[in-house]
């Protein structure tokens, strides 16, 4: 199983379709929902997908939405590259365990970056008017590295493309 998607949508054109296609070693999977008809329709619309992944599997990974509250746990999982592109965004994310790369292209935001320990970092943050939490970081530049950069199992890349934005990348010991 490569994937499992959950979702629960309040209007009903709006439920997700699906593509798929694959090649000997590689899938390609969409997963989208139709755009906004003339239907005048609430402000107020919660939608709600749930990701299940298969841990064996090396994934990358694109979501481009309007606006965005997620809680991402990539810990257990392989994801060599990961783009968030989004409006208005509340993102909590755990980086995988795993040699990655991270993009977010967001407006305005707030962003809590989780790193496992054993994971070295880069970042860069390109922004308007940001408050940023580093402090497991030293900066070079206009790169932000982290201290076991040089000593650690894994490495991340992660770029940040923001507006007004809270930014807090810190270290956590989740194996």
């Amino acid at each position: 199983l490569l994937y499992e998607c959950v979702s629960q949508y309040r209007y009903k054109e709006f439920e997700p379709f699906e593509k798929f296609s694959h090649s000997e070693k590689e899938a390609n999977i969409l997963i989208y929902h139709s755009p906004v008809t003339k239907k005048v329709i609430s402000n107020n619309i919660k939608n709600n997908w749930q990701l299940k992944l298969n841990n064996q599997i090396i994934y990358n990974l694109s979501i481009k939405t309007g606006a965005i509250d997620t809680d991402c746990n990539l810990s257990d999982f392989k994801v060599e590259k990961l783009y968030i592109e989004s409006g208005a965004s509340n993102i909590n994310l755990v980086v995988p365990n795993y040699n990655s790369k991270i993009i977010i292209d967001t407006g305005v935001s707030n962003i809590d970056i989780a790193i496992p320990r054993n994971v070295g970092a880069t970042v860069n943050i390109d922004s308007g008017i940001a408050i940023k939490d580093l402090d497991d970081f030293i900066k070079r530049n206009d790169t932000y590295i982290s201290h076991n950069y040089s000593e650690s199992e894994f490495k991340t890349g992660i770029e940040i493309d923001c507006g007004v934005s809270n930014i807090n990348i810190h270290y956590t010991d989740i194996p």
